[in-house]
């Protein structure tokens, strides 16, 4: 969730502080940061390393959830023909 704070403070700098939008960016890095340490833990990576990714996808964690709920539906598309 400190990658969203980081993120937040980049872009958002010049701008009013919107409660709304820090609050959003909070809760969606922190439910990415829970799968995405679910998806290390599956493959096996070290705590070191999960660390650090989980940490960079709590900066890109909208992006992250786009790409992953694309790719699920892809699978699941092929999966059900």
């Amino acid at each position: 969730m400190s990658g969203s704070v980081v993120r937040y403070l980049r872009l958002h700098r010049a701008e009013r502080f919107s409660w709304g939008e820090f609050l959003s960016g909070m809760t969606v890095a922190g439910f990415v940061g829970v799968v995405v340490a679910c998806f290390c833990r599956g493959l096996g990576l070290s705590p070191w390393t999960t660390s650090a990714i989980v940490a960079m996808s709590g900066y890109s964690a909208g992006q992250i959830l786009d790409y992953g709920q694309g790719a699920l539906l892809r699978w699941l598309e092929r999966k059900t023909k």
